[in-house]
């Protein structure tokens, strides 16, 4: 059976749950010019950190300085708005990452969580399906019927900058791998 243990234990009332949601539209259509690039022109765009920044802050700079000299082709005007929402959007980065970042990990955490609590009611209905318990063979068989799927599995890693989430990770990972153990033995008892 899979270590029974419980990170989180938390509730989000209906009414904030719909506040935040209505609260994520609101900046959503606030950033209306945001797009969504297809995966090539993302690597076709990569290796613009820091440096990249600096250096066009001082393009920019020097062109400003000698506006005799930037090539016709060049609107300053989008130069300027570019290299100003690019700063800006990244502050903004800033925040909203690690917030996503958290709520995957906690979503993984309570999802993971939620899902050993359903295999053990899974395994108790078997068990009291072969001790004849009046109702429990019709819902182990209903139940049953998910293991019956071809799965695949795959497993992610995330780094985590917080001691907290990496122990968190951790007690996931351990969990894991003792419930998908008990999957595996399950799979062969039938």
């Amino acid at each position: 059976m899979s270590v029974n243990f419980n990170l989180i234990s938390a509730t989000l009332d209906d009414n904030v749950h719909a506040s935040i949601i209505t609260d994520v539209k609101a900046i959503e259509a606030k950033l209306s010019f945001a797009v969504t690039l297809p995966t090539e022109e993302k690597v076709s765009m990569r290796g613009i950190g820091l440096r990249s920044m600096d250096f066009m802050d001082k393009c920019y700079e020097y062109a400003v300085k000698n506006p005799e000299l930037p090539p016709k082709h060049i609107n300053m005007a989008e130069f300027e708005k570019d290299l100003k929402l690019s700063k800006q959007l990244q502050v903004l980065m800033q925040h909203l990452v690690p917030l996503v970042d958290k709520l995957k990990d906690t979503h993984m955490i309570v999802t993971y969580e939620a899902y050993n609590s359903a295999r053990s009611f899974y395994q108790h209905m078997k068990n009291a399906s072969n001790s004849n318990i009046p109702g429990a063979s019709a819902i182990a068989k209903e139940l049953g019927k998910r293991f019956h799927v071809v799965r695949s599995t795959s497993t992610t890693n995330s780094n985590s900058s917080s001691s907290s989430s990496a122990s968190a990770s951790e007690s996931v990972r351990t969990a894991a791998k003792e419930s998908k153990t008990v999957e595996e033995t399950e799979e062969i008892e039938k």
